[in-house]
């Protein structure tokens, strides 16, 4: 997951396990490169349980410092070919100007390649038209226990009394977790 500046993000399930019982063991795996991602929603709200996918999504070609554009092409939000300079701390996707509809759920924000190859919102956030949003990675990631498909917006604030929470920020190594 990512912290973002400047807006309210929701968490959005990356991967499900298969099930595992009682002192058993399951291996998480995903890719390094952070994606920027973008869709739509139309008539459903983004909130705790809704379901996304990205109808878009474009790789972050560095680490840091990388600025990703959004521009809405018809009703859909697309990335735009040219790639800005970032600001130095961590990555971000600029939005141009666009007629702004609250009905219509366009959202941006980042994801994850899963082991099958399908790029995956992590978090996502209300598109707004002319913004900056800062995307600072967070090495942080959360267990759910329950059946929730990848794309679920999850609502950790609430649900964290049955989650796991996995916090790499001081760790040497980000690869593993006992």
């Amino acid at each position: 997951m990512g912290a973002v500046v400047g807006s309210t993000p929701f968490s959005v399930v990356l991967l499900e396990s298969p099930k595992v019982a009682n002192n058993g063991v399951a291996t998480f795996q995903m890719k390094g490169t952070l994606w920027g991602v973008c869709g739509t929603s139309p008539g459903v709200p983004l909130a705790d349980g809704g379901n996304v996918r990205a109808t878009e999504a474009k790789a972050f070609d560095k680490m840091q410092g990388e600025t990703l554009i959004i521009d809405m092409q018809g009703d859909q939000p697309a990335f735009e070919n040219n790639v800005g300079a970032g600001s130095g701390v961590g990555n971000q996707i600029q939005t141009t100007t666009f007629p702004f509809d609250p009905n219509f759920n366009a959202f941006c924000g980042v994801g994850r390649q899963t082991p099958d190859s399908l790029i995956t919102p992590t978090a996502i956030w209300l598109m707004r038209p002319s913004m900056m949003y800062q995307v600072v990675q967070q090495p942080i990631f959360y267990l759910f226990p329950g059946n929730i498909v990848p794309g679920t917006i999850v609502d950790f604030s609430t649900a964290t009394a049955v989650s796991a929470k996995i916090d790499f920020t001081n760790s040497s190594t980000k690869t593993s977790a006992r």
